[in-house]
C-alpha cells in the first residue's frame, strides 16, 4: 500500500475511522449484575446486551472501535487497528426552497461508505474476559481455546452486535502527531453493514443524523391505537376505547380524527368525552372498532419551534444536536412572524412535514463538523465579512465548473393557503380558501425572459391571517429564483477548509466575468463541501446568491441621517427615499422583505 503524500508543509494526512459499539461496563457475576456461570449461562456473557444474562441490570456504555491504514504516525495510548482500506463520502448539498425538483425536501443527505478488511484477533481489546477464554474460566460447556484462532474480528462483531444500526461513527482527518481531539471530524449514523466479501472486506454505511428524520423511520402524529368500542351516531358524546388500558397513551384532551371527522375530546382512563363534533369537518356516525386517531396541533407556533418539535419528540433526534441560540437568533430576524397553525391528522412522515415548511422560507442541513442542525432562511446576506476566493490565490487551477440550472428559474409564485379541511388532500387546490399569486412582469417581459416559470406552494400551515407572511414567502423567492441561478464548482487547498456547507463567499475567477470579459466578484453560497483529499483539497459546489434589490435591516437609534451615514450603515440599515426613484445620489430605494 502506498504511503500517504506529504502536504507542501512536509505533513502526512491521517484519517481514522471510529465506531461507536454498545458496551456494558460491569463485571459478570459482580453486583449489580447478577449474573452467575453455570446457572443464568453456560459462558459469561460478552458485555454486549445480546449476550446479557442479567438484563435488569445491563448498563449502556460505550465501546470505540478505531481504525486506520497500514502506516507509521498513529496515535500512541489508544488501540488502532491498521485495517482502512477507504473512506468513501457524499456530503450535504442545500435545497434552498426546494428549488432543485431533483432532490429531496432536504435535499441530498450527507453519507460515508467505510471499507475495512477484516482479520484474526485475540479480543483482548473488545472482550472483557478474553483470557479467561483461553484458561476455561470464562465457560464450562468446553475446555479453553485462542480467540485468535476462532474466526474473525467483524464476524464476531456482527454476532455479539446485531443492533448496530442507529449507532455512532466518526471519520477524523488530521496529520501524523496530531492529537485524535484537535483532528477535524464529521459525525455520522451507521445504517447498513455489508461483507465480509469473498476478498475478506466488509462495508459499513453511515448517514447524518437528519436520517433519523426519514419518512420511514419516523412519522407525527403516531398512529392511533385505540379504538370505538361501540358504534356512535351524530349526537353521541361519549365512548370507551378498546383495548383495555390503550387511552393511557392518549393526551387526557385534545383533538382527534374518526373517520373523516376531527372531533375535541376530554379522556379520564379508556373513557372519552367528545367536547366538540365536527371541528373544521362534517358531523358523521361511526362504527364499532373504528380507529381513534390523535391530532398533532399547532397553533400561532412559530416555524422554527415547529420544526424542532418535529425533530426532538417524532423523529427522536437528541436535542444536543440543535443550537438554540443560533436558531432563535435566526428565527427573531427573519422569520418572527411566521406563526403557523394546522391540524395534523395523520401519521406523516416527518421528512415530508419538514419539506412543506422548507418550501416557506427555512432550510435546515446536518453540519457534520460541528455536529448540529443548523436552520437557514431564504432571505439576504446578512452583515458581517465575507471570505473571498480568487484564481490564483485560493482556487485550484483547471478545477472550476460552471452551470446555469433554467430549471430552477421562478417567475411566479402561487401560494395556496387557508386549508378547508384538514382531513383532505394537502396538495388539492379545492382545499384552499385562498390563493395568492405574486408574478414577476419584468422577468416575463419580451425584453428579458419572454416565458413564465411557475412555483405552486400548497400550505395547510398558514390562514387567512397570514397575508403579510404569504408575500414576503413570494418576494425572497423571486428575489434569489428570479434570474437563472448558477452553480459554480471549484476545488481549494485545504487552508481554506473553514469555509463550509451553508456560508456565503464572494468568487473572483475568470469564468464568472462582467460585460467587458474581466473577472467579475460576486457572491455565492455554498452549498455542499467535501473534502476529497484529506488534508490536501476540499471541492465546494456554490449557488448563486444574488438577492436583486435593496434590502432594509432594523437600525440602531443613534444610527445618522443617510447622508451623513458611511457605507457599513448603509448597506445594513435603512431610510425611506424621498421618492419612488431612490435617493438624490442615485441610489436605489430600500427593500422590506
Amino acid at each position: 500500500m502506498n504511503a500517504p503524500v506529504s502536504d507542501r508543509f512536509g505533513r502526512r494526512p491521517l484519517q481514522i475511522v471510529e465506531i461507536d459499539e454498545d458496551f456494558c461496563p460491569l463485571i459478570y457475576g459482580e453486583a449489580p449484575c447478577s449474573a452467575e456461570l453455570g446457572v443464568t449461562g453456560v459462558r459469561k456473557c460478552y458485555n454486549r446486551f445480546r449476550s446479557c444474562q442479567s438484563v435488569s441490570s445491563y448498563e449502556r456504555g460505550t465501546l470505540t472501535l478505531r481504525f486506520a491504514k497500514p502506516q507509521s504516525g498513529l496515535p500512541k495510548g489508544m488501540t488502532v487497528f491498521p485495517a482502512l482500506v477507504s473512506v468513501s463520502t457524499n456530503p450535504t448539498s442545500l435545497n434552498v426552497g426546494g428549488s432543485d425538483k431533483s432532490r429531496g425536501p432536504l435535499g441530498r443527505r450527507a453519507t460515508v461508505t467505510v471499507k475495512l478488511k477484516d482479520f484474526s484477533y485475540h479480543d483482548r481489546y473488545t472482550d472483557k474476559y478474553a483470557r479467561e477464554r483461553v484458561t476455561g474460566e470464562a465457560q464450562i460447556d468446553e475446555p479453553g481455546y485462542n480467540p485468535a484462532k476462532r474466526g474473525t474480528f467483524f464476524g464476531k462483531y456482527r454476532k455479539r452486535n446485531p443492533y448496530y444500526q442507529g449507532r455512532a461513527m466518526r471519520v477524523r482527518e488530521g496529520y501524523e502527531g496530531q492529537l485524535i481531539e484537535e483532528m477535524r471530524t464529521r459525525h455520522y449514523v451507521i445504517t447498513k453493514f455489508v461483507g465480509p466479501n469473498s476478498s475478506g472486506e466488509v462495508t459499513f454505511e453511515a448517514k447524518d443524523v437528519l436520517d433519523l428524520a426519514d419518512n420511514e423511520r419516523a412519522v407525527a402524529p403516531r398512529p392511533g391505537s385505540g379504538a370505538l368500542d361501540r358504534e356512535i351516531d351524530e349526537q353521541a358524546t361519549s365512548f370507551n376505547l378498546l383495548p383495555e388500558g390503550v387511552g393511557a397513551e392518549y393526551p387526557v384532551a385534545g383533538r382527534a380524527v374518526i373517520g373523516s371527522e376531527m372531533v375535541e375530546y376530554s379522556r379520564s382512563g379508556d373513557a372519552i368525552t367528545l367536547t366538540a363534533r365536527g371541528v373544521r369537518t362534517e358531523v358523521a356516525s361511526h362504527d364499532e372498532g373504528d380507529t381513534f386517531q390523535p391530532v398533532l396541533t399547532f397553533h400561532l407556533a412559530r416555524i422554527d419551534e415547529v420544526i424542532k418539535t418535529l425533530l426532538i419528540d417524532y423523529a427522536g433526534i437528541s436535542p444536543e444536536f440543535i443550537p438554540d441560540d443560533e436558531w432563535q437568533e435566526e428565527a427573531e430576524t427573519w422569520l418572527n412572524s411566521f406563526q403557523l397553525t394546522r391540524d395534523i391528522t395523520e401519521p406523516t412522515g416527518v421528512t415530508s412535514l419538514i419539506g412543506e415548511l422548507s418550501e416557506l422560507g427555512p432550510y435546515i442541513w446536518w453540519d457534520e463538523l460541528a455536529q448540529k442542525i443548523r436552520l437557514r432562511a431564504n432571505r439576504p446576506p446578512g452583515a458581517g465579512a465575507v471570505p473571498l476566493l480568487s484564481d490564483g490565490r485560493d482556487i485550484v487551477k483547471e478545477s472550476t465548473e460552471a452551470t446555469d440550472r433554467p430549471d430552477e428559474r421562478i417567475t411566479q409564485v402561487w401560494i395556496y393557503y387557508g386549508q378547508i379541511d384538514p382531513t383532505g388532500s394537502v396538495d388539492d387546490a379545492a382545499n384552499y380558501r385562498r390563493l395568492r399569486v405574486t408574478p414577476d412582469l419584468a422577468a416575463q417581459s419580451p425584453e428579458q425572459y419572454g416565458d413564465t416559470r411557475i412555483k405552486r406552494i400548497f400550505t395547510p400551515w398558514m390562514t387567512g391571517g397570514n397575508e403579510g407572511e404569504v408575500l414576503a414567502i413570494s418576494n425572497r423567492l423571486l428575489a434569489r429564483y428570479r434570474d437563472t441561478p448558477r452553480r459554480i464548482s471549484l476545488k481549494t487547498d485545504a487552508k481554506d477548509r473553514g469555509l463550509w456547507t451553508g456560508d456565503v463567499a464572494d468568487l473572483l475567477t475568470r469564468i464568472d466575468e462582467d460585460e467587458t470579459g474581466r473577472p467579475e466578484a460576486n457572491r455565492w453560497q455554498v452549498i455542499s463541501a467535501e473534502e476529497v483529499e484529506p488534508g490536501h483539497r476540499v471541492k465546494f459546489v456554490f449557488q448563486s446568491f444574488e438577492f436583486v434589490g435593496r434590502y432594509a435591516f432594523f437600525t440602531p437609534d443613534d444610527y445618522p441621517d443617510y447622508g451623513s451615514a458611511d457605507p457599513s450603515q448603509r448597506n445594513f440599515g435603512a431610510w425611506f427615499a424621498p421618492s419612488g426613484d431612490g435617493f438624490p445620489d442615485g441610489t436605489e430605494a430600500y427593500q422590506f422583505i
